[in-house]
């Protein structure tokens, strides 16, 4: 229900629009007076008016990309849809051309849809948006579609069981998960905490998904962790919600910070995701932030924020020294200098002391900070700041000479390659020769900081074959820690095939 506050000033006659005689000149001194007074008590500053005043609004925020770390996608249609009887209108936006877009909506339950030809349809469905609040992190994700000829609509979750928004949880609960959609499902997935992290459970080619829940591990109150969970069809249409819970237990913890906290940046020139394996048996736990106000950044933080380079992943990786009696640990994140820290996430086992942040405000050169706490069921214990870390941009390159195709190549050539986007302070390139019809290798090795290289003297009218089969390019380099890295593997052109004369 939209919430309606009202003022009530002080009213008479005279400010109700009662007409004023020009007649009566002491009726005229009278109202004068009656004015100063009335101003006097405070009557006079609302006007006389018993309109009522709307509530707050509700900012809400968000980017659009086409994978988790991915570029953005500027020109989706974005829309919200209130739920409900409330008579409140939709409303819908363009996003920019870094993928943002953004809506003042009054509180109400929406359905927030991006929609893009070419692209599948994706979905934030049931967003409680309340009055007053921010909502930075409502981002939505636009895969290309599998099939165009396929329907390109969101699927729908039709219900929830076992749990409900803002309930207290413990024990183990029994979850069912039920959808509906226009294309065959392809998958149902279920995340605790961390809005990107593999699925804590999935089902695949079905419309349900069912899975028992042990909250036993959850952080303790006030905070509460949130259930996130994502439908996918067959082309690629998704939809996304969100549900905030709370463990029904907690005290204060006397946990210790964790040590050697870490931070590196990576910046990939495709489409990259470090939890594609089942990196949890490694103690590995990506994550990246939750939707809901309370985890969500400090008012302003999210200015000047972007998303990844074109055709790249942008993403940072987090480690840190496990704390015994652990059973968590809560990942914050401050984005530049004068911002705040707020919650990403949770990483739920005591093993877990990994973590990846795939969020959109990663901003090539503008520095991050996270702050790593733990936490087991009576509370969250102290936090540990990793160094600061700021992603670099694409790093890009192409071989020149030897050039492919090219006879009459000396036994003595001097390798050339030339930086067509360049990143870092110190870049890396490993460069291999050898022979095209036997394999063998001539030259494997690695260059700093140069884009050419005198090679071993090589056999006369031989076939070679010779590329650079990696290269990186980094920030910052102490010979204590690694304070940062981003790495990119250059636009490797293939190898190219030369053949030496005589």
């Amino acid at each position: 229900m939209l919430k309606i506050y009202t003022s009530k000033p002080m009213t008479t006659q005279a400010n109700k629009g009662g007409i004023l005689r020009k007649s009566t000149f002491l009726a005229f001194i009278w109202l004068i007076f009656l004015g100063m007074i009335l101003q006097g008590c405070g009557g006079g500053g609302g006007g006389g008016s018993d309109a009522p005043v709307p509530a707050p609004s509700a900012t809400i925020l968000g980017a659009v990309t086409a994978w988790e770390g991915g570029p953005a996608l500027p020109e989706s249609s974005i829309s919200a849809q209130p739920g409900g009887d409330d008579g409140i209108p939709p409303q819908s936006a363009k996003s920019d051309s870094q993928g943002r877009y953004s809506f003042s909506l009054a509180e109400g339950v929406y359905d927030i849809t991006a929609s893009r030809e070419g692209f599948a349809a994706s979905r934030i469905q049931d967003f409680k948006a309340s009055g007053g609040e921010s909502y930075p992190n409502a981002n939505l994700i636009q895969e290309t579609v599998f099939n165009p000829d396929w329907k390109v609509e969101a699927p729908v979750i039709t219900s929830v069981s076992g749990i409900t928004e803002g309930a207290q949880v413990s024990g183990s609960v029994s979850i069912q998960v039920k959808t509906s959609s226009a294309n065959p499902m392809l998958k149902i997935e279920m995340r605790v905490g961390n809005a990107t992290s593999i699925p804590d459970a999935s089902s695949r080619n079905s419309s349900t998904l069912d899975f028992t829940w042990d909250t036993s591990l959850l952080p303790p109150p006030p905070s509460g962790t949130f259930v996130k969970i994502t439908a996918i069809d067959v082309n690629h249409n998704r939809v996304e919600k969100y549900i905030s819970v709370k463990s029904a237990t907690g005290a204060q913890s006397a946990l210790s910070a964790p040590q050697n906290p870490l931070s590196y940046a990576y910046t990939f020139p495709y489409k990259y995701l470090q939890y594609k394996g089942d990196y949890r048996d490694k103690g590995d736990a990506p994550g990246s932030f939750p939707l809901h106000a309370s985890t969500g950044f400090a008012p302003g933080s999210s200015a000047g924020g972007r998303a990844a380079p074109a055709g790249t992943t942008v993403f940072v990786a987090l480690s840190w020294d496990k704390v015994a009696d652990a059973t968590g640990y809560r990942v914050y994140r401050k984005i530049g200098q004068e911002g705040e820290f707020a919650l990403l996430g949770d990483t739920l086992g005591a093993d877990y002391n990994r973590f990846y942040d795939y969020g959109p405000l990663l901003t090539p050169g503008q520095e991050c900070q996270y702050s790593i706490s733990p936490f087991n069921g009576r509370g969250e214990g102290a936090s540990a700041v990793t160094p600061a870390v700021a992603p670099l941009g694409r790093f890009a390159l192409a071989l020149a000479s030897p050039a492919d195709g090219e006879t009459g190549v000396s036994i003595n050539p001097d390798f050339q390659w030339q930086v067509t986007q360049a990143a870092g302070e110190s870049q890396l390139y490993q460069l291999h020769v050898l022979g095209y019809n036997d394999g063998a290798y001539t030259y494997y090795g690695t260059i700093r900081d140069e884009t050419r290289f005198s090679g071993p003297t090589l056999r006369k009218n031989t076939v070679y074959q010779w590329d650079i089969s990696q290269a990186a390019a980094m920030g910052s380099w102490s010979s204590q820690a690694l304070d940062y890295m981003a790495r990119s593997y250059g636009e490797i052109d293939g190898s190219f095939i030369f053949t030496t004369g005589n």
